[in-house]
């Protein structure tokens, strides 16, 4: 079994959106970036809005670990995203990211996560 990264998403001024045009809503992270991601890495979307990316049947494209909804609770989703991921893998991650748009990296700390700002990283895949 391969160990691959594990990337965790804000949704929210994160990623783009398939319904909401507003800059509030509206991400740089781009969905198609994401697919290509998760082919080498583990992405779990940590936010509980509404607007994170679905099929045509409703249902997220990505795994959600949103059961926390405040930001100040963020870094519980991470922690439950980290233990998701040691399930299924048997071993702890190579690195653990968290792409946000919200300036929270001290709950990307409090969980021993990177924090990534989602313009910065998106940048990385113009």
């Amino acid at each position: 079994m391969e160990n691959f990264p594990l990337l965790c998403f804000d949704i929210d001024g994160t990623i783009e959106t398939q319904t909401e045009n507003s800059e509030h809503i509206n991400g740089p992270v781009k969905i198609s970036t994401l697919h290509t991601l998760s082919q080498n890495c583990e992405i779990f979307l940590v936010s509980s809005s509404p607007y994170h990316p679905k099929f045509k049947s409703g249902k997220s494209m990505f795994l959600l670990q949103n059961k926390y909804e405040l930001k100040s609770e963020r870094h519980k989703n991470l922690l439950d995203s980290l233990s998701n991921y040691v399930k299924t893998h048997k071993k702890f991650p190579p690195l653990k990211l968290y792409i946000s748009n919200d300036q929270d990296w001290l709950e990307a700390k409090k969980a021993g996560f990177v924090y990534v700002d989602a313009q910065m990283f998106a940048n990385g895949f113009d």
